[in-house]
């Protein structure tokens, strides 16, 4: 990544966030409460905070630790955002070519 380029996370995490933030929001779950259930050790409840925000890059493993500790399917959710964003590989900083 060039220097002084922001590595922004795209429509699809973005929608996961969302996904998660209503589920979090519906059962009062907080940050730390998160945190917690998927171990602190795996992810702080500050890495917590910027996942529900939409601003960190995740591993695989770590979404579905996520969505098992809230109760989540991780493929529902994972389908989910991906019907809500149908255009996310036409938004900016997308520059993947097919091989």
């Amino acid at each position: 990544m060039p220097s002084g380029t922001k590595n922004v996370t795209g429509p699809l995490t973005q929608e996961i966030a969302a996904i998660l933030r209503e589920r979090m929001s519906r059962m009062k779950y907080t940050d730390r409460d998160l945190s917690e259930a998927v171990g602190a050790d795996c992810l702080s409840r500050s890495q917590v905070n910027k996942i529900r925000a939409g601003q960190k890059h995740v591993d695989i493993d770590d979404y579905e630790r996520i969505c098992v500790a809230l109760g989540l399917d991780f493929i529902e959710v994972l389908t989910r955002a991906a019907a809500s964003t149908p255009d996310r590989h036409s938004a900016a900083g997308w520059d993947v070519r097919r091989l």
